[in-house]
């Protein structure tokens, strides 16, 4: 998964209002699947949160920084250099 596309679907989703993956695949010309795995992704690492069980709407968690900016902290405070764009699949839920 590009952390790009996380970064475009995190920053797509304002405060306080609520989103399918459909809605977001709209608004961003994606595909359904692979917004869906990014939103899980989101859900996973607490930077986006799931409202209901039902239905797979979500919301971003109000004040967290960007997916790609905490990484590039993290990776600035081990003393990695960022080599790309990407996560690991094995990162994905």
């Amino acid at each position: 998964m590009e952390l790009d596309m996380v970064d475009r679907v995190w920053s797509a989703m304002k405060e306080d209002e609520f989103y399918s993956p459909n809605d977001l695949a709209n608004n961003l010309e994606q595909p359904v699947e692979s917004v869906t795995r990014v939103l899980e992704f989101l859900k996973k690492y607490e930077f986006a949160e799931q409202v209901t069980n039902r239905e797979m709407i979500f919301r971003k968690v109000a004040s967290d920084p960007s997916p790609g900016d905490l990484l590039a902290a993290l990776r600035t405070l081990l003393g990695n250099p960022i080599p790309d764009n990407s996560i690991p699949d094995n990162q994905m839920p």
